[in-house]
């Protein structure tokens, strides 16, 4: 069985904007980068977009784990 390699919907730092941002689709069939943000809800805060007014944009972040910084960067809101 084989896989698709490519990411489903990539996703870039917009260096304009400072906004992340994901190639999704728009329209009936084309794609275009569109700010990704996170919903403001506390019991949902999904990762999506289209939300409007009812997001708050994404933050890069990193985790530290007794006193040892992790590997990576983390991307979520309010720490």
């Amino acid at each position: 069985m084989s896989f698709n390699q490519e990411a489903k919907y990539p996703l870039q730092c917009d260096s304009a904007t400072g906004y992340l941002a994901g190639r999704l689709p728009i329209g009936v069939s084309g794609v275009a980068w569109q700010q990704v943000n996170i919903s403001y809800y506390p019991y949902d805060a999904e990762l999506g977009w289209g939300f409007g007014q009812y997001s708050t944009a994404i933050e890069p972040y990193q985790h530290e784990l007794d006193g040892v910084v992790q590997d990576g960067v983390f991307l979520g809101q309010d720490g």
